[in-house]
């Protein structure tokens, strides 16, 4: 009995895809926001599973404009590949002028090499217009993943679900039961029904923020706005905060 058990495990380790991992390396200048729909948070390494896989990162970095240091914070870029049992390597452009990184925001280069040389991937972005803070990225690559775009994954749409209301049914009175003749003889009777441990149902609980999630988020509006201002502008601020 134990030698029949050991030889099942022995060949589904073999046979299946989900016990193979691959490792991908990661560049300092990126930031890992999803990894097949679900949020992740990694800095060096990636360990991900044999098949296809669906990367959602921004590059972040800065450079120098006029004397002063500008942080960039690209568009999400969703990257779409194939992994075997191997390592790879993901590979970002060195960034350190404005053009260079409006151009990364309009066509995303990215490379992911393996020890044969890069593979094939493709990519996108997912744009949100508007302010950014607050993001559901969860949320916002199941709904891109329900689409046809380039680098989209139909199996990863169900990452995040929203239950549907349960209408009302009609049902039958019971065996040797009479209603009276101004009574239809079918009664409507609410059916109450849990949403499938799957599907995850929102709420509406508003969670206090910590200081340093507050503090965190006021740094980066203070950030992108200060990188928007002129030079004038930034000057005249510094002198009001000495």
């Amino acid at each position: 009995m134990n030698q029949l058990f050991t030889a099942v495990l022995l060949s589904l380790s073999l046979t299946s895809p989900m016990l193979m991992a691959s490792t991908l390396t990661l560049p300092s200048t990126a930031d890992i926001i999803a990894v097949n729909g679900h949020p992740i948070e990694a800095e060096h390494s990636l360990d991900l599973a044999e098949g296809v896989n669906q990367l959602a990162l921004r590059y972040t970095g800065s450079y120098r404009d006029r004397g002063s240091m500008v942080r960039f914070e690209s568009e999400v870029v969703i990257v779409r590949f194939n992994a075997e049992n191997t390592a790879y390597q993901l590979m970002l452009p060195n960034i350190s002028q404005a053009k260079q990184a409006s151009r990364f925001n309009q066509h995303p280069e990215i490379t992911i090499n393996s020890a044969n040389g890069p593979i094939a991937i493709k990519t996108d972005l997912l744009i949100k217009n508007g302010i950014q803070l607050g993001r559901n990225y969860q949320q916002e690559l199941a709904a891109y993943n329900q689409t046809q775009q380039v680098a989209a994954v139909s199996q990863f749409a169900s990452a995040y679900a929203v239950a549907v209301p349960v209408a009302p049914v009609s049902v039958a009175p019971p065996e040797g039961v009479t209603t009276s003749s101004t009574t239809p003889s079918m009664i409507v009777a609410p059916v109450s029904m849990s949403p499938p441990s799957q599907i995850v149902t929102p709420t509406n609980t508003v969670v206090p923020k910590t200081i340093e999630q507050d503090q965190a988020e006021i740094r980066e509006m203070l950030d992108y706005w200060y990188n928007k201002a002129n030079d004038k502008t930034k000057a005249e601020f510094k002198q009001s905060i000495n």
